[in-house]
């Protein structure tokens, strides 16, 4: 198994990619926390024998809060070596001229605040040990144009494309690489008002992703195999956007 040994922390604002991101971890022989707003995705691992925690949280933008869990997660099974951001926000629908500005601005706290506390306080662990693998998980409408695509949120998850990037320059010198994945339509997530008709990529016969699909995605990003991939958004999008 190729995480053996190492030890996970999940953070989902509870939709199911954090969940499919920690099962996955958990059979690669990862010791696995997931920090998550919907306790529910807590059940199905606690049933079984395996090195699992799961942390409710009410929100990430909470500091204090979110401090505490992080020295939680830290005390359960030691120095963390892999820390995965799946958090995002659903935002206000509606002519982008006349949502409230106090709208606006929670979307982009919920998203861009949302991500850096919980890396503020879990990403030390990392420095510890001058080693370990960040990634963050973003939306496709901030890498390309999504018609329908509420302007904060797609500014907020384009913010998250240059987080990566900085956290990458400022931790490389630790043996710490950040990547960032930008998912298209996943089943079962919510869509952006308007956007149905332009989010399926070239794929015959796959129009849309898997939260498992993600998952995958993060356990390349977290391989030793990957350790000389750092600052880079994987698009993930069945061909939806090409570099």
């Amino acid at each position: 198994m190729r995480l053996e040994h190492k030890v996970a922390a999940v953070a989902s604002s509870g939709g199911s990619i954090g969940k499919a991101c920690a099962q996955a971890l958990l059979k690669e022989g990862a010791k696995v926390i997931l920090l998550s707003k919907n306790p529910s995705d807590f059940s199905e691992f606690q049933e079984k024998e395996q090195p699992f925690l799961g942390l409710p949280v009410k929100d990430f933008t909470d500091e204090e809060e979110i401090k505490e869990k992080a020295a939680e997660a830290v005390e359960a099974f030691g120095s963390l070596d892999v820390i995965v951001n799946s958090i995002t926000a659903v935002p206000e629908e509606g002519v982008w001229n006349e949502i409230p500005e106090e709208s606006w601005r929670e979307t982009f706290t919920q998203i861009l605040t949302g991500n850096l506390i919980p890396l503020k306080y879990l990403v030390p662990s990392l420095v510890e040990k001058e080693s370990g693998r960040i990634v963050i998980v973003s939306a496709l409408p901030g890498r390309t144009g999504v018609p329908g695509s509420q302007f904060a949120y797609t500014a907020a998850h384009a913010g998250l494309g240059g987080m990566v990037r900085n956290i990458a320059t400022v931790f490389g010198k630790h043996s710490i690489t950040c990547n960032g994945i930008a998912a298209g339509q996943i089943e079962g997530q919510a869509i952006d008002p308007g956007a149905e008709g332009s989010l399926a990529g070239i794929l015959k016969e796959k129009t849309i992703g898997t939260a498992q699909d993600v998952a995958n995605a993060v356990l390349y990003l977290t391989d030793e195999h990957a350790a000389w991939n750092t600052g880079e958004t994987l698009d993930l999008n069945g061909g939806r956007y090409m570099v």
